[in-house]
């Protein structure tokens, strides 16, 4: 779960290290269009997808709250 207040450069920022990323999405309530704490970050090479969830992952073990995954588009 991302804080609500989370801003694409904000993620651009943090997940660019990983390789070039083509968009970052981030989920929002349809109705109200208030943030729901989720995103999506899209790399241009699956590699840099995973070395980011590889490093996500190891995070993880501190804190249950967030997930990582690999999805194809």
């Amino acid at each position: 779960n991302l804080p609500f207040d989370t801003s694409r450069k904000e993620l651009f920022q943090l997940f660019a290290k990983f390789g070039y990323i083509e968009g970052i999405y981030l989920v929002k309530d349809k109705v109200t269009d208030m943030p729901k704490g989720t995103a999506f970050i899209i790399y241009k090479r699956a590699k840099s997808a995973k070395m980011a969830i590889n490093v996500a992952s190891q995070s993880q073990a501190a804190s249950d709250d967030k997930h990582s995954s690999l999805t194809k588009p």
